[in-house]
């Protein structure tokens, strides 16, 4: 895999942050796992469970985990399922609660290594480091949560791996009167009527006067915005957030889920005419036709056409605008994407270059191309990323 992964969730995102655990929880590579969190819930429990149990069926393997208890953000019955699932597993998975004195114990770290000196991956290791602690909301909802994903093979460039697994021994140094090991239901117990840990149901009530501080802090947004002379955007918002049955990726088939949420949208310019050497058009596959508004994929016409202004980025002169029409060609029934040349030339808009088409805004047709060349430092992590069962063709990124 490749050696660095960004994962992001936001509300108008289908990837998921904990979609990164699953290189950490590889128990074909690694036998031992560390987690260094703020909080822990029973929803983050459940995400990670699964992946826990299967780990700990090899009886060589070891958990670490270590968690916060600032503001009572951990629930005590997200600690007693860890407790079940390590008695079940032969007490192979640590608990400890790290009670920083001054400040917050805020870490969000998800470390893997192989130990075994034998094993064919000795030394491998691999950390996801971001925002998202050990909670449902973080790996799987719709905060605006991240995770780094590092894996290191090249054992002559992983010092900052044992930099961070430094940090972890640290946290889990129980010669230190603040970090408590967690054995039994006992301990569980102790921290609870010490308010160290909270239960799932005061912390539910705790979320709900967040939500109601947040729709209280969308209306204040709203009339910021009126105020400033800026357009009002929390129907659109509200709209795209809502959603959450966009598909992230298309092989252009009619009966795939539309782009009706995505922001983003990635393809291959790979046209057979070519003309001199510039791709005088970009085929676009039929279930974007939500991503572009003011076109009817079932009009009689024989050129539906739909015309709105993009930022070019990368032309000689800077960012500029320019009018882009999307028609469909009845005859080959295809949606095509067409500029003008100099749009085209300024942007090196070249076979098997790859065309980035963000949406600016999700109420007006304002959008932004990029292109990314063959020869681009990034262009590999692009082309890859790509939906492979699509020919390489088109990514959407709701």
């Amino acid at each position: 895999m490749p050696p660095t992964m960004f994962f992001g969730q936001s509300p108008s995102n289908l990837i998921k942050t904990g979609d990164a655990l699953n290189e950490i929880f590889n128990s074909d590579r690694f036998n031992f796992i560390q987690i260094s969190v703020a909080w822990i819930r029973r929803s983050g429990v459940e995400v990670i469970s699964k992946r826990l149990r299967d780990f700990l069926s090899n009886e060589n393997n070891w958990v670490n985990i270590t968690f916060g208890c600032g503001f009572g953000g951990t629930s005590s019955e997200a600690i007693r399922e860890l407790l079940r699932i390590s008695s079940n597993k032969g007490n192979r998975l640590r608990l400890r609660a790290n009670l920083q004195r001054s400040g917050t114990f805020h870490p969000k770290i998800y470390y893997a290594q192989q130990t075994n000196g034998n094993h064919p991956q000795s030394g491998e290791m691999a950390v996801a480091i971001g925002s998202s602690n050990l909670t449902g909301a973080a790996l799987r909802m719709n905060n605006s949560e991240s995770l780094l994903l590092l894996d290191s093979n090249d054992l002559s460039d992983n010092m900052p791996f044992y930099d961070i697994e430094d940090y972890i021994d640290n946290c889990n140094d129980e010669s230190m009167e603040h970090i408590i090991r967690i054995k039994n239901q006992l301990g569980v117990d102790e921290l609870l009527n010490k308010g160290f840990l909270s239960s799932e149901r005061n912390l539910r009530k705790r979320v709900a006067r967040t939500k109601k501080r947040n729709n209280r802090g969308k209306k204040r947004i709203t009339v910021l915005r009126s105020n400033l002379g800026l357009p009002d955007l929390s129907t659109s918002t509200s709209s795209s957030s809502s959603s959450g049955s966009s598909s992230s990726s298309s092989s252009g088939s009619a009966g795939s889920a539309p782009f009706g949420v995505a922001s983003r949208l990635e393809m291959v310019l790979s046209a057979n005419d070519v003309i001199g050497g510039q791709v005088p058009y970009a085929l676009i596959p039929v279930d974007a036709q939500t991503f572009f508004p003011g076109v009817t994929l079932t009009s009689s016409r024989v050129h539906p056409d739909a015309y709105f202004d993009v930022e070019f980025v990368g032309g000689t002169d800077g960012i500029f605008t320019r009018e882009v029409r999307w028609w469909y060609h009845a005859g080959l029934r295809e949606w095509r994407l067409n500029v003008r040349s100099r749009a085209r030339r300024e942007l090196n808009w070249g076979q098997d270059s790859i065309l980035i088409i963000t949406r600016l805004t999700s109420s007006t047709a304002a959008y932004r191309i990029e292109i990314l060349s063959p020869t681009d430092s990034g262009y590999s992590t692009r082309f890859g990323a790509l939906n492979s069962t699509s020919s390489k063709r088109v990514t959407a990124f709701p």
